[in-house]
């Protein structure tokens, strides 16, 4: 399917859907400033139509009869059976648990003029669910937006401006950087709560089968590689192997790549110069491909899926893969027998720490523009960034909040995520440009071309050149074009080891509880 954020990008102003609109037959000839992107074709995915019909009304003054304002589910004709005293909380599924649930009925009990109903939508697939709830006008009270697609939705204004919703009480209690996270014109419209951060996981019996310390793990690359194909050859003919990459999901790369490699001051956004280099990646990909032809890799990782690849592990077949401390809470609930170590990501490149190990924000629970219950979803919004609901979500493992107090204030601290508490030398990273590189998301087309490589359809250097070529070329037009200033996005002295030190406040104060 195509992405549709890039026919939403491609549409003129004040291009909207025609009252005649049919969606079965609508030839996709998209113009802008006077060209054709694409000549007409018909669509032959049953769910095309009506996605792009979705992603057309993310067109300013296209979202319906309220204008260029999104409308709500509880906006639609008097008797449609919604009680009106209903918020809708939209989470990704993995973030929806029973303590989550448990929290929102003791919620419900103490606010008896409105209940909040949970609205789990998958994970794999959540952004683009959560886009077509939204352009059909079924927009949940309040969601998780994931950074990518913040600003736009603000563009979109179907974000409600926070500055008068959010207690001064719980914005004294988060760092400079996470108020000025979707700060625009003085308005601000989310509030980073929760962190992820990335480990490399790994079976101690394995190791200790193989002849390795179990308490040594990898602490390079290279060493990982070698370590890998030791597993694997030990247990030759059982169906286990030294080191899983689950290709099949676009977080993969990200994680295993990108993530672990800003601890050797590698990512593909140049922070000091605003320009992008993907060649960065080359020893990475080469030593993942010589641990594939030897047999050290799990076999499928193109379309390994990081379900599948936490199952095998938990089974015993995998020997270590990087994980988040989401995805080991999934793991710890599911407890086996196997043991395992909990390790910093070995650095792409050996040699002292250069750069500080990215921690990852995850989506941010924001409040829809359309909602009729300001006063309500003001008060959710508020308990869901409050210390109280915070720290018990943390004494059960089920997150790493951002304000410190929230930690301190716990009851306790499950053993294993005090392994995966940021450190002195992890770190929020600022937000690179986001855009769309003709019909594709950049992030899609980067993913892509990963999983290109991996495939062996395309070589590591010639692949990963294109594709810094092509991101350059884009930003250049972006920026020409005044859509955005690069100014924005770079910091001429920028230090990788402390890439938030322009913010007054510290980025992160967490300790490790005693």
């Amino acid at each position: 399917m195509r992405n549709m954020a890039a026919i939403v990008q491609a549409l003129p102003e004040d291009k909207c859907l025609p009252a005649s609109f049919d969606a079965d037959r609508l030839p996709l000839s998209i113009i802008r400033e006077g060209v054709v992107i694409l000549k007409s074709v018909f669509f032959r995915h049953p769910l095309l139509p009506l996605a792009l019909a979705s992603a057309l009304a993310l067109t300013p003054g296209c979202s319906g009869s309220s204008g260029d304002r999104l409308p709500s589910v509880h906006e639609t004709s008097p008797g449609n059976g919604i009680t009106p005293t209903v918020l809708k909380l939209a989470v990704q599924s993995s973030v929806h648990s029973q303590l989550l649930e448990e929290l929102i009925r003791q919620y419900n009990l103490e606010h008896t003029d409105y209940q909040v109903e949970l609205v789990s939508l998958p994970r794999e697939r959540y952004d683009e669910n959560l886009n077509m709830l939204l352009t059909s006008g079924q927009s949940p009270d309040i969601f998780q937006a994931s950074p990518g697609w913040l600003s736009t939705y603000v563009y979109k204004n179907w974000l409600m401006d926070l500055s008068n919703v959010a207690a001064p009480s719980i914005l004294a209690e988060y760092p400079e950087w996470a108020i000025d996270y979707s700060r625009i014109n003085n308005h601000f419209y989310s509030l980073p709560s929760e962190l992820i951060t990335l480990r490399l996981v790994y079976n101690k019996d394995l190791f200790a089968k193989a002849g390795l310390d179990p308490d040594s793990p990898p602490a390079t690359l290279d060493k990982l590689k070698e370590t890998a194909n030791l597993i694997s050859g030990r247990n030759t003919g059982y169906g286990i192997y030294g080191f899983a990459l689950p290709g099949g999901d676009i977080e993969t790369y990200r994680l295993a790549m990108e993530t672990a490699s800003t601890s050797s001051s590698l990512y593909y956004f140049d922070f000091a110069k605003g320009s992008y280099d993907f060649t960065i990646y080359r020893s990475w990909f080469n030593t993942m491909l010589d641990l594939k032809k030897s047999g050290g890799l799990f076999p499928g990782e193109t379309t390994l899926m990081r379900e599948t690849a936490l199952a095998q592990f938990r089974q015993g077949s995998i020997g270590m893969m990087h994980m988040t401390n989401r995805e080991y809470l999934e793991l710890a609930r599911n407890t086996t027998a196997v043991g395992t170590g909990i390790a910093i990501p070995p650095q792409t490149v050996p040699g002292s720490q250069t750069g500080a190990l990215m921690v990852s924000i995850q989506h941010p629970f924001v409040i829809s523009s359309g909602t009729p219950y300001v006063k309500e979803a003001g008060e959710l919004w508020n308990y869901l960034h409050s210390i109280d609901y915070l720290s018990k979500m943390y004494e059960q493992g089920e997150l790493i909040p951002l304000p410190q107090k929230a930690r301190l204030e716990a009851q306790s601290t499950p053993n294993w995520l005090k392994e995966f508490l940021p450190g002195e030398k992890e770190s929020p990273y600022p937000r690179e440009p986001k855009f769309i590189v003709s019909w594709t998301s950049g992030d899609t087309i980067r993913m892509s071309s990963y999983s290109d490589i991996m495939a062996e359809r395309a070589g590591p250097l010639d692949s990963l050149s294109q594709l810094t070529a092509q991101h350059n070329q884009y930003l250049s037009d972006i920026v020409y074009k005044n859509y955005i200033s690069l100014a924005d996005y770079t910091e001429e002295d920028f230090d990788p080891l402390h890439p938030m030190r322009r913010y007054s406040r510290n980025t992160l104060d967490i300790q490790s509880p005693q």
